[in-house]
């Protein structure tokens, strides 16, 4: 028998056929989903306890840096939708799972939805 794996097909001529598994990376995805979800809604709450929370947010908008933050989070949120469109075309991922994660992004951010999305997608891959 050859020391080279065979492919679904059994053909050991392929290139891929003697690389080596990739390690799974879902427990990593799964720990920053709840870092990611941790951390913001930590910030969440502070900005909710305060007295007078309407005034952070006018803060914010005068505030060009804040700005370019607020510009950055909503432009990757773009771009993350539209790869989400374009993956479940592609790999077919439940739509349970889409919508969690957009729910994910709406809700809690970006930092939760991304790795939520690669957590699906490492257990789709298997």
């Amino acid at each position: 028998m050859s020391a080279m794996k065979r492919t679904v097909s059994g053909d050991a001529a392929s290139p891929l056929a003697d690389q080596p598994t990739a390690p799974s990376f879902a427990p990593g995805y799964l720990a920053l989903v709840l870092l990611g979800t941790a951390v913001p809604l930590y910030y969440i709450a502070q900005f909710f306890s305060q007295p007078s929370p309407g005034a952070v947010q006018v803060a914010a908008g005068h505030n060009p840096v804040a700005l370019v933050f607020i510009a950055d989070v909503f432009i990757s949120t773009v771009v993350f939708w539209v790869f989400l469109a374009a993956e479940q075309q592609r790999q077919a991922i439940a739509k349970p799972w889409l919508v969690a994660t957009i729910v994910a992004n709406v809700c809690i951010g970006l930092s939760a939805a991304l790795p939520l999305f690669l957590y699906v997608r490492s257990h789709r891959d298997r």
